[in-house]
């Protein structure tokens, strides 16, 4: 019974890019639908970090790094004090 191609892309799309890799050394035993799928699969992780690439920058020797503020989360405690609401700048 064959899988269908989109199964294919959301268990592809579903895994680690270690797991892919992984599954990548031994596509030999493959189909070639998902070797197809997987290769497609990589491609798109590929193009996603030359997006990305571009909002490092090295100024005046320091790393700026420009990240979205999509899925990030502060904890409720401070890391330092531990007290509640970690929205202080605390000097050491």
């Amino acid at each position: 019974m064959e899988i269908a191609l989109s199964q294919l892309q959301e268990n592809f799309k579903a895994k680690s890019d270690g797991e892919l890799l992984s599954l990548a050394s031994s596509a030999a035993q493959m189909t070639p639908e998902s070797r197809l799928v997987l290769l497609e699969e990589l491609r798109q992780r590929v193009d996603t970090l030359k997006k990305h690439s571009n909002s490092i920058q090295l100024v005046h020797g320091w790393y700026t790094v420009v990240v979205s503020r999509e899925n990030i989360s502060f904890p409720d405690s401070c890391p330092n004090c531990l007290r509640k609401g970690a929205s202080e700048v605390h000097s050491r």
